[in-house]
């Protein structure tokens, strides 16, 4: 698992050499309950930033510290909250795990939000990003055909119904087709627990 002292580690890793430390972030995140506990985690860490209006603008693997509870279990700890304002172009694993609309331009919001925490939950529960590329064009169209619940299905049969459909419904390309606010997507989450 990915700890604060081991983010520090890579951190320092890839400011000497500029390379991307998405490998180094997944965990073995074998066990459903790790894989529910972190979108729990994730989704209230968000939902505060819903209640302050100030959207993420970058959720993926990278800016998500997972440890291991003392008391048992998981803590997630999200960081760089709104340091993607503060960028001119995104990073590639940036891009890889952004909404859409995010692609070409549209600020950060609570479905961006949804969907970027979509996309690096299917992560962990698999170790892939969903999409690889260099442009927006290349991402985009891995976006277009690419199929979480049939993912899903082959590399994770054990993730349930209710859960694909859930992180199906926040994967949705059309920001007016995934949950409406984080607070609804997390009232979703528990139902289907």
């Amino acid at each position: 698992r990915t700890t604060v002292k081991a983010r520090a580690a890579v951190d320092e890793l890839h400011a000497a050499t500029g390379s991307e430390y998405l490998d180094y972030v997944a965990g073995d995140f074998s066990r459903l309950a790790d894989v529910r506990a972190l979108a729990v985690q994730l989704l209230n860490a968000l939902l505060v930033g819903e209640h302050l209006r100030q959207p993420h603008g970058d959720v993926k693997p990278s800016n998500l510290i997972i440890a291991d509870h003392p008391g048992g279990g998981l803590f997630l700890q999200v960081q760089d909250w709104g340091l993607t304002l503060a960028r001119e172009h995104p990073a590639p694993e940036t891009m890889w795990f952004a909404a859409p609309e995010r692609l070409y331009g549209v600020p950060a919001s609570s479905q961006s939000d949804l969907f970027t925490a979509a996309a690096s939950l299917f992560y962990f529960a698999t170790g892939t990003a969903p999409a690889q590329g260099s442009t927006v064009d290349e991402i985009m169209a891995e976006w277009h055909s690419f199929d979480l619940r049939g993912s899903l299905s082959v590399v994770r049969p054990d993730i349930d119904q209710p859960l694909a459909d859930w992180l199906s419904w926040l994967f949705h390309p059309a920001p007016a087709q995934r949950a409406p606010s984080v607070a609804y997507a997390l009232d979703a989450l528990m139902r289907t627990m």
